[in-house]
């Protein structure tokens, strides 16, 4: 092995022009290849992050509605309300007032969700509520056999304001009937 060695640095005769250029040139397609699989895998984790953080903000806020609805009677929902006011939009369900007097909402105002223990506000800066949201009572269907419950749609599209990607985000949830 060291007699290999000592031949390879013993032999001054180099590299020619031509060999060079190929190093070169195989090494020069070998980089653009690498770098554009790279810069590929690197929007693809960027996309795939956006859309992660989408969902973990649509899930919270979720979970507060289908919570709050979930428990409700239907003797304690006054009215299905949207619209807007001052040029803020509104979807939400107006309960009757409670024993303090005081009349809670559960839904959407503006970029807020309304819950019954107050407001949640999207705690990442990058995603935004849109005012395309709605609470919607589906009609009961007879067929089903079950008329206890009454179903509510909760429909809504997140934002991702650095990626420019919207995601909607629906669900249906039911409360008790209490009213016969």
């Amino acid at each position: 092995m060291l007699n290999m060695t000592r031949r390879i640095f013993q032999n001054c005769k180099g590299m020619t022009l031509v060999e060079l250029l190929a190093v070169l040139t195989i090494t020069g397609i070998i980089l653009i290849l690498s770098t554009g699989i790279l810069i590929n895998g690197i929007r693809s984790y960027d996309s795939a992050a956006a859309e992660t953080v989408l969902r973990d903000e649509a899930d919270l806020i979720m979970t507060y509605l289908m919570k709050d609805i979930f428990t409700l009677k239907e003797s304690e929902i006054q009215k299905l309300d949207h619209g807007k006011n001052n040029d803020i939009p509104y979807s939400k369900i107006v309960l009757h007032p409670d024993h303090s007097g005081e009349i809670k909402e559960i839904g959407f105002q503006g970029s807020k969700v309304l819950t019954r223990n107050g407001t949640y506000e999207i705690g990442n800066k990058s995603v935004k509520l849109l005012p395309d949201y709605s609470i919607t009572k589906l009609e009961s269907k007879p067929e089903s056999g079950d008329s206890r419950n009454k179903v509510y749609r909760i429909e809504f599209t997140l934002r991702h304001a650095k990626k420019n990607k919207d995601v909607t985000f629906v669900s249906e949830v039911s409360t008790v009937n209490d009213i016969q």
